[in-house]
Parts: structure tokens; sequence; C-alpha cells
């Protein structure tokens, strides 16, 4: 499955801001290039809520390696030439790249 099919589907509606393991987006049916390029480490930043990464079980953790799924669309996007209308909310944007997606090339 292609990267774009794979991103074009709604179940990663309201996931924008998510860290997810590359190896489960590999698994979903992302290439190992696309995921490759956007996995990296991340900081938390415990003086702000919206900056501290939580591992599954809700505990804060002082980093983690992974691939936030706004980075990887966005990647993607650029990649296949994805024109889409910019929004101040990612997961709004991430919408807009999934509509633009569907209307051109699936």
């Amino acid at each position: 499955m292609s990267d774009l099919n794979t991103l074009a589907r709604d179940e990663w509606d309201g996931c924008a801001r998510v860290i997810f393991k590359p190896e489960f987006l590999i698994e979903s049916g992302f290439s190992r290039e696309a995921v490759d390029a956007c996995t990296e480490i991340m900081e938390s930043n415990f003086d702000d809520p919206k900056h501290t990464i939580f591992d599954n079980d809700g505990k804060p953790v002082n980093q983690m390696r992974g691939v936030v799924l706004y980075d990887l669309a966005i990647h993607i996007a650029k990649q296949h030439r994805i024109d889409f209308e910019s929004a101040r909310g990612l997961n709004t944007e991430l919408r807009r790249i999934q509509e633009s997606i569907r209307g051109s090339v699936l």
C-alpha cells in the first residue's frame, strides 16, 4: 500500500500530535523510507504540559523515539507534491492533507 493510501485512511483523524513507534507505522502500511525520514528522539518539557511526553501508561517520560504523525503527513505531502490549504490546528491541517490526497490521487 502506498504512503498516500495509508495516510488517506480515516483511522488517523485526530492523531496529528500523537507520537507513534516507527515499527507500528511501517506495519500500518507506511514505507520505511518515509518513516525513517521522520523518526526522531523527542525531549519532554516538564514545564509545559503541551510539550510533556507520556508513555502508554500515562506516565511522563524524559524522551521518546518515534514519529509525530503530522510530521509524517507533511513529509509525504511534499514528497508527492500534494497541495493543501494550511490551517491553524494540526489536526485540521492533517484532515486537509488527507482531503487533498483523496481528491487528487485516490
